[in-house]
């Protein structure tokens, strides 16, 4: 693309284009709210009363991540965020997560991940944490993955109460 600009004599300050996606995006948040996972608020709300801490991982940068997690409501209730620029390697690594359980005082091993993206849960448990993949309706189903989030309460119910 930089190739067809340079050719059509098409100057773009990469920092303007930057300014100009991130506001476009803000729009869009604003009118239409942050896409979040059905049950996210209950989950992260019941985990929570019962001292979990809990953090997000994502490979996007401060600016987009920040906002959708400020206006989506979901901020406040973090104990930590990591953003992709935060680490060297992006989630196809270990580093976000290892770096969550830092900010969390955690030990890896002590750490659920909760996943949609299969890179991201090839990295969590190559970081020595338990996962549990978030799957979507085309997705195959293991013993790892849950089609809602509603089934992560009863993990731990299950596990707390050992039903």
């Amino acid at each position: 693309m930089r190739e067809e600009f340079a050719q059509r004599k098409i100057r773009l300050d990469p920092e303007e284009v930057e300014k100009q996606r991130i506001s476009r995006y803000l729009k869009w948040i604003r009118r239409h709210g942050v896409p979040v996972f059905p049950g996210v608020y209950h989950v992260m709300g019941k985990l929570g009363s019962k001292g979990i801490l809990q953090a997000v991982c994502t490979s996007s940068a401060y600016g987009d991540a920040h906002q959708s997690l400020e206006l989506s409501g979901i901020l406040p209730k973090l104990d930590a965020v990591v953003y992709g620029t935060e680490v060297e390697h992006p989630k196809q690594a270990t580093d976000i997560f290892l770096t969550a359980a830092k900010k969390l005082r955690a030990e890896p091993g002590n750490c659920l991940v909760v996943e949609d993206s299969l890179s991201g849960a090839q990295a969590a448990i190559r970081a020595g944490m338990r996962l549990c993949r978030k799957i979507g309706n085309n997705d195959a189903r293991d013993g790892n993955s849950v089609s809602s989030l509603y089934e992560i309460l009863q993990l731990f119910e299950e596990a707390e109460y050992g039903s």
